[in-house]
């Protein structure tokens, strides 16, 4: 009888032994987090001022810092911010998990263009010192130079000092624009007009150049200095551009 009873009773800790075993291992293993993939796109007119809506895509993230390289910085998932002045900011994102401490950085550039331009001065290199008759503008001497320059609405918006009897080795000849004058419209023409100062006869047409701040542009970029010419090639100014 006492061997029967061992015998059940080690067959119910063998039986416990297997359900606790079994138990054990079926148990889950504990689910891991991904770390965080920081990323983002923008949109908007990047041109000075340009308002850019910055685009948060990143993934198993909660918090955000961004810094847009030009002093401004924010917190915001999706932040919108004004650049005020052109060039290449560098944009940088970092994304972190809170729950592991985890973090991703994404950094991308974004070229900032301008908006506006401004003529600060312009050079006369090269003119015709003779009619297209062949004679002088003045009898003894060489012209007394001045120019008009009119918007593409043909208001005179600059007119410069004269320079009496100028001559060939005057050349080039710089004028300063007192205060720098705005270019408003990038796809019309405005035009120089060049003349000579004549007391009785009547001041004499030499020539004019025009020019389109859009073609600048296609020529030169923002660059700032840029050559404009006359059609026939006999005038040339070099203009000083300020972008901003």
């Amino acid at each position: 009888m006492k061997i029967s009873k061992f015998l059940v009773m080690l067959s119910l800790c063998s039986i416990l032994l297997i359900v606790s075993g079994c138990s054990e291992s079926d148990n889950p293993a504990e689910a891991t987090i991904p770390d965080p993939d920081a990323n983002f796109t923008w949109s908007g007119e990047t041109v000075t001022p340009a308002r850019i809506i910055f685009h948060n895509h990143s993934d198993n993230a909660d918090s955000y810092y961004w810094d847009f390289g030009n002093g401004q910085s924010s917190i915001q998932e999706n932040p919108t911010i004004t650049f005020d002045s052109p060039g290449e900011y560098s944009i940088t994102l970092e994304a972190e998990n809170e729950n592991t401490g985890k973090k991703d950085t994404r950094r991308k550039l974004i070229n900032i263009t301008p908006g506006r331009v401004f003529i600060t001065r312009l050079q006369i290199e090269d003119i015709p010192f003779t009619t297209s008759s062949g004679a002088g503008w003045d009898l003894w001497s060489g012209p007394d130079l001045y120019f008009n320059f009119y918007d593409p609405n043909d208001n005179l918006a600059l007119h410069s000092t004269m320079v009496i009897d100028l001559v060939d080795s005057d050349l080039p000849i710089g004028f300063t624009v007192t205060n720098p004058y705005e270019c408003e419209y990038w796809n019309s023409s405005y035009i120089f007009r060049l003349y000579d100062d004549d007391d009785f006869s009547g001041d004499e047409f030499i020539g004019s150049v025009s020019f389109r701040i859009s073609s600048i542009i296609a020529s030169f970029g923002h660059a700032e200095t840029a050559a404009i010419r006359s059609s026939n090639n006999s005038i040339s100014i070099k203009l000083y551009l300020d972008w901003e």
